[in-house]
């Protein structure tokens, strides 16, 4: 068995913001396999299934709110007994431009409130799908009520594009795992059109 668990906060107020974006990646994996989404009381979260390779894929959005989505990551971890190679966390990232997207094994919560609750109450670190939402520019919004707004007409377009192809990525770690995936998807990240060219980044 595999997990995914994609952050973002409860409720229709949060549904467009930034800050869900981990979110917008399970509901498009969960519309591509025609699956439905269950609250379970339990581990506190809503939860989606599907079959590959004979193999069950959970798909997990926490139903707490951000900075206490480790509660229902640690629930299940103790519940399938899973191993740390078996779990990918979905999230917003503001160090990465609109319609950029990386595989990340381990690294520090950036002051991501999600990811510093499941690395406190986890004691573990995971492989995580960054969603690239970038930064409110100067003089602007502060990064709370940057996070907490849904992005402009501009950024909305490449962050769809990005949150469609994640889902291919996320299908390569369930196949080939980890090391496939970050090899193929980690060697460019997509850019905005820009002078009627992608921009990619340096490996």
């Amino acid at each position: 068995m595999k997990i995914i668990v994609g952050l973002g906060n409860p409720g229709q107020e949060y549904l467009k913001t930034r800050h869900n974006a981990g979110f917008w990646v399970l509901d498009k994996l969960a519309s591509e396999h025609n699956v439905e989404w269950k609250k379970s009381r339990t581990h506190k979260a809503e939860i989606s299934s599907f079959i590959i390779n004979k193999e069950k894929i959970l798909l997990v959005k926490p139903c707490t709110f951000m900075n206490l989505s480790g509660q229902s990551l640690v629930s299940l971890i103790q519940y399938y007994k899973l191993l740390p190679q078996n779990i990918l966390i979905v999230h917003d990232e503001l160090d990465l431009e609109p319609g950029c997207f990386t595989f990340t094994l381990g690294g520090g919560s950036a002051g991501h409130n999600g990811i510093k609750s499941i690395y406190d109450l986890s004691k573990q670190k995971f492989l995580r799908l960054r969603i690239g939402i970038g930064r409110p520019s100067k003089p602007g919004p502060s990064l709370k009520e940057w996070v907490l707004k849904a992005p402009n007409i501009t950024d909305s377009k490449v962050i769809k594009k990005a949150v469609k192809d994640s889902t291919h990525a996320i299908m390569d770690w369930i196949t080939f795992g980890a090391s496939e995936a970050m090899n193929r998807w980690n060697s460019h990240k997509h850019l905005p059109i820009t002078n009627n060219a992608i921009i990619h980044e340096k490996k």
